[in-house]
Order: C-alpha cells, then sequence, then structure tokens
C-alpha cells in the first residue's frame, strides 16, 4: 500500500487499489464461505507484513466481526476464521498472546478459546503449522490456570470459571489444566480398586486431579452466584431479577417464569408448585412490569421536554436549560430506574423467535423487559431521523425465518424509539409497498408482540419492488416538515432491480427521489452474494451486513461525526434561498445553494468510510495499546498513546 489519504470525514484511508480487499474483510457476513474469508485474510496480510499500522487495523476489524459488547457484530464463526487466518501469517508468538487473550477476556469469551483449541486439533484451521499448534495450546492451558489461581472475580476472569473445559467432553484439556492448578499431584496407580495401566481411560489415571478440580470449581462457582446454581440448590426465590446476565435470562426465561418447558409440549401451565419456585416467577414478573412502566414514563417525559425544546419562541437560555434538563432526566433514568441486564448480549430476534417458541399467545413481560433494555442501549436514535424499511418478501422466511424475525425486531426496536413524527411507523418493502403505523395500538404504546403480530398479517409474500418503495417514501416526505437523516432497508438484498431509462443502482435511485438523505443497506439474510445495492464506495450509502443492536450505534456515531450542519442551518438557509429568489438577487441565491450543496457534500459518507472508521475510537485501544507493548518482532516500533480527551 502506498501512502495515507483523508477520507471527507477525516478517517485515514489507503489508496483505491487496496479498497476492494478492506471492503470485503468488512462485508464479510455470516456463513461465507470459510475460503473466501481465508482469500481475504491471506490478501491483506501479505500486502502488509511490513506495516505495523495497516495490521493493527486489519486486526481490530477481525475483533470487530466477532465483539458484540463494544460495537462488534458477532460474527463468532467468521471471526475465528479470519483470526486463525491472520495470526499464522503474521507468525508471532507475541501477538498471537494479546490476540488470544484479548480474546477470551474483552473482544470475544472464555469459551472462544474452547473453540480454537477444539479448532486446532480437528485442523480446521489449515494454515497453523504443528509448532504453532503447541504454543497455542500450551498458551491456553497456562493462562486458564493462571487465572484459576489467581482466585479473582472480575468482568475479566469469571468466564474462566463458567466456561472451564468439560469432563466429559474435554477430559484431556481439563486434566492439562488440572496438571498446571495442582502440579505436586501425580498419576494414579489405582482407580477404585482397580490397576490403572497405560491403557487405562485418562478419567482413570488422572482420577485425583480432576476430582481436585471439580472440587475447586464447585466451591468457587458459588462465588460467582450463577443463577443455575440458584435453581438446583432450592434457593429460586433468592435470585435479584435485576443482576440476572441476559443471555441467562433468555436461556432460562421458563423456569424462571415457572413455567413448564416447551419440549414438554404442555403450553404455560405451572412447572412445579414449590413455593420458592412460585415467589421467583412473581419476583420476576412484578420486576419485569415496574422496568416497563419505568420506560414508558421516562420516554414520556422525554417527549415532552423535547416537544418545549422545539418551539421557535425559546431564548438561547431557555433551550440550554431545557437540554440541562434532558441530561439530568436521562442520568436519573438511567441509575435509579429498575433495569434488566440483556441490552449488549441478546439479539432482538431472539427475542421475536422467543415469542414464536411460545406460539404468540401473548404479551410477555419479561421479553418486553428485555426489549426495552435493547432499545435503552440505542440512545442516539431520539436524535435521529431514521425511516426503517423492513423487507416482508418470500425469501425473508428462509434460513428457518431468521431474516423475517430479525427485520420484524430491527424495525420494532428502530421504530419504537425514534421521534414521535416517526415513531411506530415504517415501510414495508415488496412488491406493494405501504405505510406501517402502529401508532395507534396499545394506547400509542405497541409492544414487541404487537409488531410480530402486525407484520404477521399485513406482510406481502411476492417478489420485491425497490422502486415503488422508493417512490412511496418521496411521496410521504413530500408534505412534511421535517427531513429524513436516513432511510435504512433492512433486507437480504434479493431484491428487483431499478427499471428506468438508465440503470440505476438501488442506492443510486434513492439519493435521486430524496437527496441529501443518507441510505442504508441492512443485509440480514446472512448468506454471502456478490450482488449488492451500491458500489462500496458510492458517497452517500452505507452497507452492513449481519445482525446485532451494537451494529446501529457504530452506524450512527459515523453519520453523527459526518453531519456538518444541522437540519436547522439546512432550513434557514433554504428560507434565505426563498427570499433571495423574490427579490431577484439572483447571485446571492447561487451562493447559497452552493454553499447548502457543499455542506450537504461534507455529510456524505459510504461503507469504504464507515469502515475505516470502524478501524478507529476506543474499540481499537486494547489491541493498539498492548501491540504498542511489543518490543520485537513487526511490533517492535509500533508505538501507540490514547488520545485524550481534550484530543477525541
Amino acid at each position: 500500500m502506498s501512502h495515507f489519504t483523508k477520507t471527507t470525514n477525516g478517517a485515514l484511508a489507503f489508496d483505491a487499489d487496496s479498497v476492494s480487499t478492506w471492503v470485503g474483510i468488512w462485508l464479510v457476513m455470516a456463513n461465507t464461505p470459510a475460503d473466501r474469508i481465508v482469500s481475504l485474510i491471506t490478501k491483506a496480510i501479505n500486502e502488509n507484513l511490513d506495516k505495523p499500522e495497516q495490521l493493527a487495523r486489519l486486526l481490530v476489524l477481525v475483533a470487530r466481526l466477532r465483539d458484540i459488547r463494544n460495537g462488534g457484530q458477532g460474527r463468532r464463526s467468521e471471526s475465528m476464521t479470519a483470526l486463525m487466518t491472520a495470526l499464522p501469517l503474521i507468525n508471532d508468538t507475541r501477538v498471537i498472546e494479546v490476540m488470544l487473550d484479548l480474546w477470551a477476556t474483552h473482544y470475544g469469551r472464555w469459551d472462544d478459546l474452547n473453540d480454537i483449541r477444539d479448532g486446532i486439533e480437528k485442523m480446521t484451521f489449515p494454515l497453523v503449522t504443528r509448532e504453532m499448534k503447541m504454543f497455542i495450546l500450551d498458551f491456553i492451558y497456562q493462562k486458564w490456570a493462571d487465572t484459576i489461581k489467581s482466585n479473582v472475580f472480575s468482568k475479566e476472569t469469571i468466564g474462566a470459571w463458567k466456561y472451564f473445559p468439560n469432563e466429559k467432553t474435554n477430559c484431556a484439556t481439563r486434566v492439562k489444566i488440572g496438571q498446571l492448578l495442582f502440579p505436586t499431584i501425580t498419576q494414579d496407580t489405582v482407580w477404585h480398586g482397580i490397576e490403572v495401566t497405560e491403557r487405562s481411560p485418562l478419567h482413570m489415571k488422572w482420577h485425583r486431579v480432576l476430582k481436585s478440580v471439580r472440587f475447586l470449581l464447585k466451591t468457587n462457582r458459588m462465588k460467582i452466584q450463577m443463577v443455575e446454581s440458584f435453581l438446583c440448590s432450592d434457593n429460586a426465590d433468592k435470585i435479584d431479577p435485576g443482576k440476572v446476565p441476559g443471555i441467562a435470562r433468555k436461556v432460562l426465561s421458563r423456569a424462571l417464569e415457572n413455567k413448564a418447558s416447551l419440549r414438554s409440549k404442555k403450553g404455560d401451565v405451572e412447572r412445579t408448585s414449590n413455593p420458592k419456585r412460585v415467589k421467583c416467577a412473581e419476583n420476576f414478573r412484578d420486576h419485569a412490569q415496574q422496568v416497563i412502566e419505568a420506560r414508558q414514563a421516562h420516554q414520556q417525559k422525554m417527549d415532552e421536554l423535547r416537544s418545549q425544546l422545539a418551539s421557535s419562541n425559546l431564548s438561547v437560555e431557555a433551550k440550554a436549560l431545557l437540554q440541562t434538563q434532558i441530561e439530568e432526566e436521562t442520568k436519573k433514568f438511567e441509575e435509579t430506574a429498575p433495569k434488566v441486564h440483556g441490552g449488549d448480549t441478546v439479539f432482538v430476534h431472539d427475542l421475536v423467535q422467543q415469542y414464536y417458541n411460545e406460539g404468540c399467545r401473548a404479551v410477555n413481560p419479561m421479553i418486553e423487559a428485555q426489549f426495552g433494555a435493547i432499545m435503552d442501549g440505542m440512545k442516539l436514535l431520539a436524535e435521529n431521523n431514521i425511516l426503517v424499511v423492513p423487507d416482508t418478501s418470500g425469501s425473508m422466511t428462509s434460513n428457518r425465518g431468521v431474516p423475517r424475525n430479525v427485520a420484524t425486531g430491527l424495525s420494532a426496536t428502530f421504530a419504537s424509539s425514534l421521534p414521535k413524527a416517526l415513531r411506530h411507523k415504517c415501510i414495508s418493502f415488496s412488491s406493494r409497498p405501504s405505510v406501517f403505523d402502529l401508532s395507534k395500538i396499545n394506547g400509542g404504546n405497541p409492544t414487541l408482540f404487537d409488531y410480530i403480530k402486525y407484520f404477521d398479517a399485513h406482510s406481502i409474500i411476492e417478489n420485491t419492488n425497490i422502486r415503488s418503495t422508493i417512490d412511496l417514501i418521496s411521496q410521504l416526505m413530500a408534505g412534511q416538515d421535517f427531513k429524513l437523516d436516513m432511510i435504512l432497508f433492512i433486507t437480504d438484498t434479493q431484491f428487483d432491480g431499478i427499471t428506468t431509462e438508465r440503470n440505476f443502482t438501488a442506492g443510486e435511485y434513492c439519493k435521486l427521489k430524496l437527496p441529501g438523505t443518507l441510505v442504508g443497506f441492512w443485509n440480514v439474510n446472512g448468506v454471502y452474494t456478490e450482488t449488492l445495492p451500491a458500489e462500496p464506495s458510492e458517497n452517500g450509502v452505507i452497507m452492513v451486513s449481519g445482525f446485532n443492536a451494537k451494529m446501529l450505534e457504530g452506524i450512527l456515531d459515523t453519520v453523527k461525526a459526518a453531519s456538518e450542519i444541522s437540519f436547522e442551518d439546512l432550513k434557514a438557509q433554504r428560507e434565505a434561498a426563498r427570499r433571495a429568489f423574490e427579490e431577484n438577487r439572483l447571485q446571492e441565491m447561487h451562493r447559497l445553494q452552493e454553499e447548502q450543496r457543499r455542506a450537504e457534500e461534507e455529510r456524505q459518507l459510504n461503507t469504504y468510510q464507515m469502515m475505516l472508521d470502524f478501524c478507529e475510537g476506543k474499540f481499537s485501544y486494547p489491541i493498539r495499546q498492548k501491540l504498542s507493548a511489543v518490543d520485537s518482532g513487526i511490533f517492535a516500533e509500533y508505538n501507540f498513546v490514547e488520545p485524550s480527551s481534550e484530543d477525541v
């Protein structure tokens, strides 16, 4: 690669010859063939083996594929393929240590180390040599043993206890770590009165080590108060609903609600008459209802304050006072309102599937409380006018209905979080597009359950006409007194082409009909396709693939950073241009229009620029800091200093 250049929103970019490879890495979708991922990563690594800054960026992108807690995409399988392609090619043991350490404690979870170990032993990663295999396995064993021996319980270490290799399925790994934990225990010679020989199974040879590991885990797992421990020890009534992790709440929801397992096919009958289980269910229902009511009250308060803030008669001081009040109310809500965990670990499409699993019979307060937690993590939505366009065509029911679930769930999330003028509205994306308006349902507070039922009743299983959809949006916005910041298509990108006098891409046609509005295409199908709705470098159009709530924050952060002019400024310029025209001051009108055009250009971005932004910022700091500490090899001269708050 040649020297860096600058993109329009200030991000460092690479020369045009290498854009396709880097964009390709970012656009890697769920279920992308492993050989394509290997090919993309290999090309990028080989081009940059002597350029530590570019290698650091590449490793950040690989981490972005994995991490869902800090703004990544949650593509566990694809990110592992990418990581275990990059590390052998870089071939630096210090870099391997850095990335595996971060994979367990920051960007992924400890269970990823089990998957990496399993993949290496099954030779899933062909670039890993025998020597590197032994190094990686030894590192994993030692890291696990050191963490357990430290007896520290923190966000970074709890996973070491929770995901410790299972004795039945990973006995050899458990023994290896156990030997490091208990180095004085030697191999057994007798097992329950039976003589142990070389042919004896591993669990017989190291019976005392395995027994010591079991006791150590049982003793210390109680300290981290796992939900399963409370349920198994008949202490369900002591579980605090506000402290249950999001994944545990989702997986154990039937047990926590004291309902029969779905496998039993008994429906919503009581699981047990145990008074402690009954009390647990009551606690969770009451807490969920409190969460829902607190969130609705907060949203109503925010609507009132923002409505006052929008008044044109307010003084500068009054607006500043209202803005301060909004910030204080938000802080108060975040600190004192009852909450549930799961906004950063549970996908909204999982909640939709949970409703389908239960037969979509009635509103479930526990599911709705988690749905609210997801929306609470997306505060930027309330500051942006984004119209959601969910695909409701037949192809979205493929892959066991996952694309449909994602489109429904994300539409409910986005539409429920938007300013009042757009709240609970979206455009159906099919052969006969129409406005989906749920704003009158349930007193103006439709639930996720309401969205599911509405979409099921109104979806059209036919082909997809994107031109008609864009035309409908254009007509809808013609009479509005506000401007859209973005139109977001949630689709599998398998829609009909644009048929006009010339061949438009979907992105080009959308910009033609709605100038100045950013366009986003979110491919949620999870199947790789060479067909794209726009070029990755096309200004004003961004494309992302895969799905989770944190990805939206990344998009909105980038849009916000790229927006150099407010809508109020644009309206003022348009009004000034109108007056200038009426007064025959054509020269002044042209000048103002040119300023407006340039301002719009400044807020344009594209998929490539967004991908580059995702290599920057706080997400990248852990990788850059640890690589900066490497004093040998490729990164010996690499230096990174975290920017101060004044520099950001």
